[in-house]
């Protein structure tokens, strides 16, 4: 009698778990290999597996010292008949100990090796390594290692699912007696298809995983998922399926939807009322702003004046804020529409909108346009880019340099467009660098704003799935550089 020889493979070196299997399978060698590298994924694989090399490294080493600390690991450590040190051996090594151990041959029992005291565990266990045979040499370990096992378990028909074994964990969980359970096909327990041949195809589909629902003796719905594995029973192929409770797992994903899906909605919600409060907001304050600018031609006191002015100064401050709100909701809410985007028309545009800018005449505007190649993208989102760029440039000027200068150049490429603003202004703290991006954060004492234009930036930027890379100094100035890939395809 002949038997697949199960190897657990203990080390994290995925090209020596490769060399391992592909020289296993050059000698020759019948074997099935399994590679854990944690002591948690050392304890679930004993639930379902059996071996009778284990095979370790020098990190393998350190796994197995601390699984035995472990009272239930140690036990099933302890019953595989032999141990190999790869880190000690090469795996050419390994393989004639393996031969010279079966001598050339794999049969249904490995021998043990002798231990390091010399004395041999076969002297002390006859063991049938592949246990689940259905002998009753070791009782105890049969009873420790299925009947008694914590986890429900199976033993079933290849072809038909008809269960041949169970355990007392399955008679719980089912709330079903063991020889009524013996009864049964495994799809008998399932709630829906129920097939009646195929069951191996089936389950060991998928990975060996497959997500089921069942019905209890108590009339409750459980989730569960079946591992399953061939095995020798009673001199006969059949499946071992063990069964995991996911139900509450379940559950916990489920209701993880629903909250997600109320939170989108509240989300949608808080979103469209900034929206409209803004929108709402903006229409008094230009009123207002009308109003103050009609007050200042008409008005002859000074004093008065004075107040007028401060008052029209934080009006337009208000509109900027609600302006930035707008902006944001936008960028979050508007739908993205690729077209082509005329830069030269948008650099014209803004030429104009910053006409009447307070810094607008103390700084000198330099571009360049390399517009070689059409460059396609969300025009809407692309000129307020460059307008929040602008727009920070001149506002954070050195008014202690004889020359402010600023520089646009614009760059497209058949696969990318290249947006550069570069200043001589006050530049950033190396302290602050990290936060420019962040949500109302103000780096700066003369910051105007309310800390949303870079942080709208980088929303947009991410949103058209851009890179933003900011070079600066402080008092020296700062280099803006926005990449964005050229939609063509999409247009």
């Amino acid at each position: 009698m002949y038997k697949k020889l199960h190897l657990l493979y203990v080390g994290n070196y995925a090209d020596e778990f490769l060399q391992l299997n592909q020289k296993l399978e050059k000698a020759h060698i019948w074997f099935f290999v399994k590679q854990v590298s944690s002591v948690d994924q050392l304890k679930e694989v004993f639930v379902y597996n059996h071996f009778d090399i284990l095979i370790i490294n020098n990190q393998g080493k350190n796994i197995v010292k601390r699984a035995l600390l472990d009272d239930n690991l140690s036990e099933k450590i302890a019953r595989i008949p032999l141990s190999i040190n790869l880190a000690n051996r090469e795996i050419k090594e390994v393989i004639q100990l393996i031969k010279a151990e079966t001598n050339e041959v794999l049969p249904y029992k490995i021998k043990f090796r002798e231990s390091e005291t010399g004395k041999s565990k076969a002297e002390k266990r006859s063991l049938e390594f592949n246990f689940f045979n259905g002998s009753t040499s070791n009782e105890v370990f049969w009873k420790r290692t299925f009947l008694n096992h914590s986890a429900p378990m199976f033993v079933i028909e290849e072809d038909n699912g008809r269960i041949m074994n169970t355990n007392l964990a399955a008679s719980n969980f089912f709330g079903i007696p063991i020889a009524e359970l013996s009864k049964k096909s495994i799809s008998d327990l399932w709630i829906g298809h129920r097939p009646k041949k195929g069951i191996k195809q089936i389950l060991l589909n998928e990975k060996n995983t497959k997500l089921k629902q069942v019905k209890t003796a108590s009339k409750r719905i459980k989730h569960i998922e079946l591992y399953s594995n061939t095995i020798n029973f009673k001199d006969t192929e059949a499946l071992l399926v063990v069964l995991s409770d996911v139900t509450e797992k379940i559950k916990a994903k489920q209701d993880l939807k629903t909250l997600g899906q109320q939170l989108i909605q509240r989300s949608n919600e808080i979103d469209n009322f900034v929206y409209k409060v803004s929108h709402d907001l903006r229409g008094p304050l230009c009123s207002i702003e009308g109003l103050l600018n009609l007050m200042e031609l008409d008005m002859k006191d000074e004093t008065s004046l004075k107040y007028v002015e401060m008052i029209s100064d934080r009006v337009k401050k208000l509109n900027q804020f609600v302006y930035s709100i707008v902006t944001y909701s936008e960028n979050l809410n508007a739908k993205s529409e690729i077209s082509e985007v005329n830069f030269r028309n948008l650099l014209s545009d803004f030429l104009k909108e910053f006409e009447f800018h307070k810094n607008i005449q103390k700084v000198q505007i330099k571009k360049k346009l390399e517009d070689e190649f059409v460059f396609y993208s969300d025009i809407n989102r692309v000129r307020e880019i460059i307008r929040i760029l602008l727009s920070n440039a001149l506002q954070f000027i050195d008014s202690n340099k004889k020359e402010n200068k600023i520089f646009l150049k614009i760059q497209t490429k058949q696969d990318k467009c290249i947006i550069e603003v570069k200043d001589n202004g006050i530049g950033i703290e190396n302290m602050v660098k990290a936060k420019i991006f962040d949500m109302f954060y103000r780096g700066s004492e003369i910051s105007e704003g309310a800390g949303l234009g870079l942080y709208i930036l980088k929303q947009i930027v991410n949103f058209l799935q851009g890179n933003i890379i900011v070079r600066s100094e402080d008092r020296k100035g700062t280099l803006f550089k926005v990449i964005l890939p050229n939609k063509a395809d999409l247009s």
